[in-house]
């Protein structure tokens, strides 16, 4: 999918399947497809001449690939969930392949490492349930705008306010 997203940058310029076929994220079945057959008439490689055949041709072909993912109900809900995280999950995974050079069993270890170092990542951050983790964060986010907030005024106190005199008594 990584490709395939690149492909629609490339020659849609845009990376959003929905937009590609100018289309809401919550459109229905029916106009997914009524979509995808009104760029398909545009972008045909029959209905181009001259030298943009082979562009042509390589648009129709990626229409083909977003159409065959928004229109199944399974490959569309992975799409919409995951979106981006999910390009670059394989795209990682891709390159444990190249890097490994096919062996499963090293690809495994490698995405198991990197599982692992997420999941510490996400204990550091005190991220765990989907409620909780987005409570923690606010927290932290919170505390730590508090703290520049009041490093932010000690500045400016100590800038342009005149340090109290000491007088004896």
């Amino acid at each position: 999918m990584p490709e395939l997203l690149e492909s629609c940058k490339k020659l849609f310029k845009t990376k959003d399947l929905y937009k590609v076929l100018s289309l809401p994220k919550n459109a229905s079945p029916s106009e997914v497809k009524r979509g995808y057959h009104k760029l398909s008439l545009k972008v045909h490689p029959d209905r181009v001449h001259g030298d943009g055949k082979k562009t042509a041709t390589e648009k129709f072909q990626v229409l083909g690939k977003i159409y065959c993912i928004l229109s199944d109900k399974d490959k569309r809900a992975v799409y919409d969930e995951k979106g981006e995280a999910l390009i670059k999950e394989l795209s990682d995974l891709k390159d444990l392949y190249c890097e490994y050079e096919g062996d499963m069993g090293m690809i495994m270890d490698g995405a198991d490492e990197e599982a692992d170092e997420a999941d510490e990542e996400a204990k550091k951050l005190g991220l765990g349930e989907e409620d909780e983790a987005l409570k923690s964060l606010i927290h932290s986010n919170q505390q730590s705008r508090a703290k520049q907030m009041d490093s932010f005024f000690a500045d400016l106190e100590a800038k342009y306010a005149e340090p109290e005199k000491k007088t004896k008594k």
